[in-house]
This record gives structure tokens, sequence and C-alpha cells, in this order.
């Protein structure tokens, strides 16, 4: 029997049990009397059967064994159930006194919250003492939380009924439940239970922030929440190739052409009109022309009128009293316009949709059309340098040892300028060249198989 099993025997002797004494104290008899009452019973119900099998000669001795055990049977049925409930009550003291030792675990710490699409996944540390773990998702609402209770006056009323902050619902004994409009931290039971240190949410919006919630579970024993916030992507934000990437889109256009009626200026024929092109000055006596200005916005001032009289009078004797300025034309031929409605064919530029630089396309519905890389491969040569030793030359003198490196002395100058040749003059077979190794990075030709999209020119990695 497993110990739920136990209590719940025990539960069920002890609640018969109060039941019974419920029974016999309403019969106004003590525990003592009970028990008296009891045998006295039992001994009734034997006198009573032995009377009538004594009495009755027609009863046999079958139904005397039968009653008595009978009474055999509810006696030992009764004492039964006082030993299962008085063994079992002590194993239930200490199952509870084992709870009541069960240490509080500590509080997790969250190490890392990592966002892929629409799925979030924290991770946390082991909490000290912890045997299981709750997740949930925190969230902020605003709504009504009730704060106090106060007397049902009208200033009371007055006060917590301000719109949008406080307001009131009745209560009994002439008391008001005061209720105020705040942000209400709530806790979404997302994993009720786990021993991993690892979960995963998968969120229902896109481009929307979460906070989940973690704590520790020692049988009845919890620790305070801990909790850590992260965005979903949003709906243009995926992976391609490897990389996050988020569409920057740019509108696509293409030129229509459309044939429409306009109205337009058409020229219908000419016409002959006089056209100012100028003004002159005459004489009123004479007649003559006195002056004349090819523009036809001039005109003469006062003086310009008084010098040109002047020297008219001198000139041509005349006397002059007065002049007058008349305008200058000339007979030109201008073209005749009309008003009609004509066929034209107008451009415009109508948008087709929206392009991303993945070469993504989205339709004016919204529709995200992805790139699908056309895959090529062609052999391609490349120039890697590898460190190698490399044989290196120099001249150097027999007797003294002097050297110098024949690539920086390649007609032997310096060499022969050394003092060497002073001292040893008339050596000169003294002299020989000599190699050593030197690192070098030495170029090599590679050669390997280059995939790309002839598309968008991606080139796949090996």
């Amino acid at each position: 029997m497993s110990s739920k099993e136990r209590q719940k025997a025990c539960k069920t002797v002890l609640q018969k049990k109060k039941r019974k004494d419920e029974e016999m104290m309403q019969e106004g008899t003590t525990k003592r009397e009970r028990r008296k009452a009891m045998g006295n019973a039992v001994l009734l119900d034997t006198n009573e059967m032995n009377t009538k099998t004594r009495t009755n000669s027609c009863n046999s001795r079958k139904e005397e064994k039968m009653a008595r055990r009978g009474l055999r049977n509810k006696a030992i049925t009764l004492m039964v159930a006082f030993a299962v409930a008085f063994t079992f009550m002590p194993m239930n003291s200490v199952n509870t006194y084992a709870a009541s030792k069960a240490k509080k675990p500590s509080k997790p710490a969250i190490t890392s919250m990592t966002v892929e699409s629409s799925t979030i996944t924290v991770k946390w540390k082991k909490a000290k003492n912890a045997k299981q773990y709750q997740v949930a998702l925190k969230t902020y609402p605003k709504g009504w939380k009730y704060v106090k209770k106060v007397k049902k006056t009208k200033k009371n009323k007055k006060a917590y009924t301000k719109k949008g902050k406080y307001k009131v619902v009745k209560a009994k004994k002439g008391k008001y439940k005061v209720y105020r409009y705040q942000t209400i931290v709530k806790y979404k039971t997302l994993k009720g239970k786990t021993k991993s240190t690892k979960y995963s949410y998968k969120a229902p919006k896109r481009g929307t922030k979460y906070t989940l919630a973690v704590r520790a579970l020692n049988g009845k024993k919890k620790s305070a929440w801990t909790s850590k916030s992260a965005a979903t992507w949003n709906k243009d934000t995926l992976r391609i190739d490897g990389k996050k990437h988020t569409h920057k889109w740019e509108a696509e256009y293409k030129t229509v052409d459309e044939h429409v009626k306009v109205k337009e200026q058409v020229q219908t024929g000419t016409k002959d009109v006089e056209k100012k092109t100028g003004v002159k000055l005459v004489c009123d006596t004479c007649g003559k022309t006195l002056d004349e200005i090819d523009n036809p916005d001039a005109s003469y001032t006062e003086e310009q009128i008084n010098a040109l009289v002047s020297k008219h009078r001198d000139e041509d004797s005349c006397t002059c009293e007065s002049t007058k300025a008349e305008d200058v034309t000339e007979t030109v031929t201008e073209p005749v316009y009309e008003e009609q409605e004509v066929d034209k064919v107008v451009s415009n530029k109508v948008k087709t949709g929206y392009t991303c630089s993945c070469h993504a396309r989205k339709d004016l519905d919204g529709k995200v059309t992805l790139h699908k890389h056309q895959w090529k491969s062609e052999t391609v040569t490349t120039t890697v340098y590898k460190d190698e030793k490399v044989p290196q030359s120099a001249s150097v003198c027999k007797d003294c040892g002097f050297k110098i490196d024949t690539r920086d002395d390649p007609d032997g100058k310096i060499f022969s300028e050394h003092r060497h040749n002073e001292i040893l003059a008339g050596n000169t077979g003294s002299c020989y060249v000599d190699e050593w190794y030197e690192d070098e990075k030495v170029p090599h030709l590679v050669s390997h198989t280059k995939i790309y999209c002839s598309e968008c020119g991606y080139v796949k990695q090996k």
C-alpha cells in the first residue's frame, strides 16, 4: 500500500469513527459507556440467541453458528479499523515533518535568451535546492485591483470614484470595496514542471516583445521569479544563407504608354496684323521725322524733345512750335489657333512591387517571393603563398669571414671595398661563394571548383 492509499484509508476510518461518536453522543453516552454498551449488546444478542435456541427447538445448529460468527466478525472488523487508524497516524506525522523540513530553493539565474524567427529560447543555471523548475509568460495588463474597504458614505464615494483611477463596489455591512486601476503583473504558466534548464517558447506574434520568467521548485517550496525580455523577429527578418537578414524594400516601377484624348491649341491658318515695332518724333509744323527709336516700349523725355526741336530749328530753319510721338508699325503675318481634341501618347510610371538587395520580391498585395539560387560551377586558379626555405648566396672572405649577400652586391663592389683587401693584399683567391637558407613566402597556383549563383553572384562556401 502506498503512502497516499494509507492516508486515504486512515481518513475513511477516522470519518466513520467521528460519525459513530456523534451518534453516540446524541444518545447521551460516553466512550466508556459506549464500550460497555457494545459489550452488553453482544451479550444480549448471545443470550437472546440462546433463549431462542432453547425455546425454539426448530432452529438448527447451523443457524446458531452463523449468528455467532456474524457477531464475532463485527467485533473483529471494529478492532481492525481502530488498529489501522492508530498504525498509520504516526506515519502521516513523519511525512508532514519531512515536508516541513524541505529547504526553499534559490532563485535561478538566467544565462541567455536567444531569438530565432518567432521562437524565444531561455536558459538558466541550476539553482540551489531546486528539484524542478516552472516557466511562465510575464505580462503587465491594466486592470482594477482591490485596495481596501471603507465606510459607505458620500464623502468616500466621491473620493473613490475618480474616473479612470478609482471605483467603488457595494459590500455588506454598510461598506464600499475600493478598486484602483493600475498595472497588474501576471504570470501565465507555460511549463508547469521541468527538470531541464532550457525552454523554447513559440511566440504567437512577430516583431513583439515578450518577457519569460523562471522559478525553482522543491516540493511545495518555491523561489522568487526571475525574468528576461526579448523581441521576436519582425516579418521582414529571416535567415538567408546562414546569416540573419532584414529586407529593405525599394519600390519598383515600369513605364506604361497610354493613348489619351487631350485638348490642345491647333493652328488652323494665318492672318495679317499691324505690329508696333518702335516710336518716332514728328514735327507738327513741317511733318518731318526728327528721330526714331526701334523699341516698341520706348518713349521720349522732355529733355530729348527739346534737344531735337532745337536742332531741327537750326538745321532746317523751321519755326517748329510743337512735336508729337507716333508709333512705328509694320504688317506681319501671324498664325491662327483653335482648341481641338487630339490623340496623344502619355508615358506614366506605374509601381509594380518592391525588391530587396537579396533579390527577394514583394508584390503589391504583400506576398514575398524569396530569391532561388541558380547554381553554376567553374574551375578557378588562385595564388596561395606558403612559407618555404629558400637557398641564399653570399660572397665570403676565406680569411676574415666577411660575408655580403650577393643580391645586395651583384657586381661585388661592396665586397671588393672591404678592408680585408688592404690587409691581405695579393691574396686574390681568398674569397668564395657560400649558400644558406631563409624562410620566404613562395607563391603556388592552386585550382579549385567555385560554386556560385548565376543570378545574384553569391558564392557557396565549402
